[in-house]
């Protein structure tokens, strides 16, 4: 690791490297699709902290997609893209992953740009799962989550189960390698 914080745990010497302050130019806020007002942190500054704390993409860290999928949501015109995928990282000769995770999008972008999407809400879960941004997700920034008051929120809670189906060429690539 490139840099090093040392505590007196040494359970938190990784969280800690990673959960650095993040500057305000990393951070987005903006009003998701059910509503939410969000802050979160950019992915290619996740990207940059995970590169200059493991080494490059593909040799210090990466991402393990291990399935993916996608449910329709009855009655609401909509569905969701899901990935479940964990972080994998060296330190030393030792190759540590994180627990898997669950990132999604609604399917209202083009095909491939919900699994890119998706892949990128992965990748902040699992890189969350080892500090980084930690902050922010204990709100001692700001708060990730502030309820919105919308007339699309009332409909979509009152939507039901999601049926899934299997992933097919037209939701975009099978190959659930990715390159970070």
């Amino acid at each position: 690791m490139s840099e090093e914080v040392k505590t007196e745990n040494k359970n938190m010497d990784l969280w800690n490297v990673l959960n650095q302050p993040i500057p305000a130019q990393f951070l987005s806020s903006y009003k998701s699709d059910d509503g939410h007002m969000l802050t979160d942190i950019k992915p290619q500054y996740r990207i940059q902290r995970l590169t200059e704390t493991f080494g490059q993409a593909g040799i210090g860290w990466g991402l393990k997609v291990t399935e993916r999928w996608r449910e329709e949501w009855p009655g609401a015109n909509f569905g969701c893209c899901y990935v479940m995928a964990s972080l994998w990282y060296k330190i030393g000769d030792a190759i540590i992953e994180t627990p898997p995770q669950i990132g999604g999008t609604l399917v209202n972008k083009s095909p491939d740009n919900c699994w890119k999407s998706a892949i990128t809400d992965v990748l902040g879960k699992c890189a969350s799962t080892i500090g980084l941004g930690a902050d922010i997700y204990l709100g001692l920034v700001e708060s990730r989550y502030e309820r919105a008051t919308t007339a699309s929120q009332a409909k979509s809670s009152a939507v039901t189960a999601p049926v899934s189906r299997p992933v097919t060429a037209a939701d975009g690539k099978k190959n659930t390698d990715v390159p970070f």
